[in-house]
């Protein structure tokens, strides 16, 4: 089974898909009107491009929702320099992640523009327990090395598409079992991410599908979770 591990895509009408849509501010609310669905999961956080803009009500409606089952991950949060005058109320709001992270014992999936070196710098202060997902990562393989080495998990998506090489490095000297693929806001579907990633690490597309199948298990259920 194909898993999408960040999207924003709200179309749930593939069931054999396992897809983790990204709820932000201000959309923490739309869970509490969406029926069930199978393979349909859900993360939540404050992005950090919102990070001057929630107010004590959001955070508790976020507190609310990530206690819900089908919140599975807490994200997309982070840090992004581009926006470096909010640089500070986003390590806060990060840091309140974190806590919301840990509380639950939910993974984190992470947005970090031109700030993994911050993200491996929190990583170690903060003392996180729980497992953390770069999602989009666009960097080096000696970068995507460090995060690994830091505990760390990489999702790949677009720069599979913009930057075959680096993707190519980066498939074929991670371990695999650190890799997680995704659509994010792109109109393409995971199956073709897959095929993609597939041609360029040399592999079935049939085995990727099986690896990050368990990698989605043994980090979101335990290893225990029937296809």
């Amino acid at each position: 089974m194909l898993v999408d591990i960040h999207t924003h895509n709200y179309n749930l009408d593939n069931q054999c898909i396992i897809k983790v849509v990204c709820l932000n501010m201000p959309d923490f609310d739309k869970i509490q009107n969406i029926l069930p669905t199978p393979h349909c999961y859900y993360s939540a956080a404050i992005h950090p491009w919102d990070a001057t803009s929630y107010d004590d009500d959001v955070f508790a409606s976020l507190t609310k929702i990530a206690k819900d089952k089908r919140v599975i991950a807490i994200g997309e949060s982070g840090l992004d320099r581009i926006h470096i005058d909010t640089f500070e109320y986003q390590q806060d709001t990060f840091q309140k992640m974190i806590e919301l992270s840990e509380k639950n014992h939910k993974p984190m999936i992470i947005h970090s523009v031109r700030s993994d070196s911050d993200i491996i710098s929190v990583r170690g202060k903060s003392k996180a327990k729980m497992p953390w997902i770069i999602h989009g990562f666009n960097g080096s393989l000696q970068t995507a090395q460090q995060l690994v080495n830091h505990g760390m998990c990489i999702s790949l998506g677009e720069i599979l598409y913009r930057n075959g090489k680096k993707a190519s490095d980066l498939l074929n000297n991670l371990p695999l079992d650190r890799i997680f693929f995704e659509t994010d806001t792109a109109e393409r579907s995971i199956a073709d991410v897959y095929k993609t990633a597939a041609t360029l690490a040399h592999h079935e597309t049939e085995n990727l599908e099986k690896i990050v199948f368990e990698n989605f298990k043994k980090m979101f259920f335990d290893g225990k979770l029937e296809e």
